[in-house]
């Protein structure tokens, strides 16, 4: 439906099972499978406290009217259901809210030290109907809030940079207007961003997309089913997964620690596993197993014998490379909202007598399995996906995976080509980018991003590790609901992931190669590594 004032159309299928994940929790808490981008930022010395909250509050409320699903809400259960009975959430974008959307979306909070103080101090940040931005003062960080249904994994790292590109413009562009008052500038800029801007509307689903130009060969719905079916049951059939003991007990809140490794230690993993012939990714879930399996002691009666999880599929890349020649297509999967993703059931059986490169390669052919079925996910995308969220449904309370327990790792792989170390980046004479130039020399400020932590919420007994590699160093982040894990179980499979990676790679260990920090992405803040027992 759509008019001059409102526009709404039904969820997709992945839409809708992202915003289900949303509602498993409890009521009062945090939204479970919430995207968070939290971003290390350092203004120019010459820009004041009050200028830089300001201008992150006006980029933040460019985005806001340049995506029209970030100021989107969803309807609540009861869900509508379509013409074959399937539960479809409505989008809804009020062009009312574009006024205002700056004013309720963005917070700051002086004297937070970090994500998770914040949202465990203010729980009602986590019910918010919109797409939310935060400013920390105290440690300098911008907390990028938006719920899964919204965008996928590559599409916040896009939102971060546009959001960081237009923050890095404003910082020049409030230089460039001299001894001018912040309000006179601001209004400048609404009105340079209100003449730059073209209306958009909400990205199309998945099978919009492939409807209008990728449609199905006549008499494929049994055979897509029957695909689908198949699907589901390389993750349900077969012997339970390993799993985390509980040990939580604490509060409804999301807890969040990770590791990082040195920029040597980073380069020489790499090269460890390019030798070995995986990717890190796969090295680390590997390490992720064999942690589990042998220093975490089982769930009490757990006879693990496999390792199962729905590993996402990126759906953008293989849309793009099947429609080149469609601009709607080539526009929307290039944008920061939208939800472009799939998942794919991943299996190994009998880890328990495995090696740590057995397991390794042996996930490497899963994972190049995978890359071959994006294609196919493509056109499987509504029926899949709507039978994996009924099978997560069937395992009450414990969304985005059938096993509760199992360790889940998605990872980003390399963002140094996605997130730049300054805004806007210093140019060349030969006019490509170059982050050491010294754009600040030619008189010109820039934005500089120190540090980056790609975070979520957790609602459920579910642990998910996220890896990526970013300005040299890679990271290794967990996050988990502090009613079912505490912090020495997640710190315990941190270093105990590391210390596999360190053994199966054969990689020499040297002090200070790593480090953990817990709750915030400031590297200053953090806690030298120590042998555990």
């Amino acid at each position: 439906m759509a008019s001059p004032e409102v526009y709404s159309r039904p969820a997709g299928a992945t839409e809708t099972f992202f915003k289900k994940l949303g509602d498993s929790g409890p009521r009062e808490g945090p939204e479970h499978g919430v995207c968070l981008c939290i971003l290390q930022l350092q203004f120019p010395d010459t820009l004041s406290e009050v200028r830089a909250a300001q201008y992150i509050a006006a980029a933040w409320e460019t985005l806001g009217k340049r995506y029209p699903a970030l100021r989107a809400e969803i309807s609540e259960p009861p869900y509508p259901v379509d013409e074959v009975g399937r539960e479809r959430p409505i989008i809804t974008v009020r062009s009312s809210t574009e006024a205002t959307f700056g004013e309720t979306s963005f917070s700051t909070h002086p004297g937070s030290p970090n994500i998770d103080a914040l949202f465990s101090t203010t729980p009602r940040l986590s019910q918010s109907k919109t797409a939310t931005c935060h400013w920390l003062p105290d440690p300098g960080q911008v907390i990028l809030r938006l719920s899964h249904w919204r965008t996928d994994g590559l599409g916040k790292i896009l939102l971060a940079h546009e959001f960081l590109s237009t923050l890095g413009d404003l910082v020049q562009f409030g230089h460039e207007q001299g001894h001018v008052d912040l309000k006179t500038v601001l209004t400048r800029w609404r009105q340079q961003q209100q003449a730059q801007s073209s209306p958009s509307l909400l990205s199309p689903s998945v099978e919009e997309l492939v409807r209008k130009y990728l449609p199905p060969p006549p008499n494929s719905k049994e055979a897509s089913a029957s695909a689908a079916d198949a699907l589901v049951r390389t993750l349900v059939d077969g012997p339970p997964s390993i799993t985390l003991p509980t040990t939580g007990g604490g509060p409804n809140t999301t807890s969040r620690a990770a590791i990082r490794l040195s920029t040597r230690a980073s380069v020489l993993l790499r090269d460890s596993c390019r030798v070995n012939g995986f990717s890190v990714t796969c090295a680390l879930n590997a390490a992720i197993i064999r942690a589990t399996l042998l220093h975490i002691p089982s769930k009490p009666g757990a006879e693990p014998g496999s390792y199962a999880l729905f590993a996402p599929v990126d759906l953008r890349a293989p849309l793009m490379a099947a429609l080149p020649s469609v601009p709607e297509v080539q526009t929307y999967c290039s944008r920061p909202t939208g939800n472009y993703v799939s998942g794919l059931p991943l299996r190994i059986d009998s880890v328990a007598g495995k090696s740590f490169k057995v397991l390794a390669r042996e996930l490497a052919a899963s994972y190049a399995s995978r890359e071959v079925g994006r294609g196919e996910l493509i056109h499987l995308a509504e029926p899949y996906i709507d039978k994996m969220a009924d099978l997560f449904a069937a395992f009450g309370g414990s969304p985005g995976c059938p096993y509760p327990g199992t360790p889940v790792i998605t990872s980003l792989g390399v963002l140094d080509g996605l997130i730049r170390e300054t805004y806007p980046p210093p140019k060349q004479q030969d006019g490509s980018n170059d982050i050491e130039s010294a754009a600040g020399q030619r008189g010109k400020p820039v934005l500089r991003v120190t540090d980056l932590w790609n975070s979520g919420e957790c609602a459920t007994g579910i642990m998910s590790l996220t890896p990526w590699s970013w300005a040299g160093k890679l990271t290794l982040s967990a996050i988990w609901n502090d009613r079912f894990y505490d912090r020495n179980i997640a710190t315990k499979i941190l270093h105990r992931t590391i210390e596999e990676l360190e053994d199966g790679l054969e990689m020499p260990k040297q002090p200070d190669s790593y480090r953990i920090i817990y709750g915030r992405c400031n590297e200053s803040q953090h806690t030298p590594h120590t042998t555990l027992p």
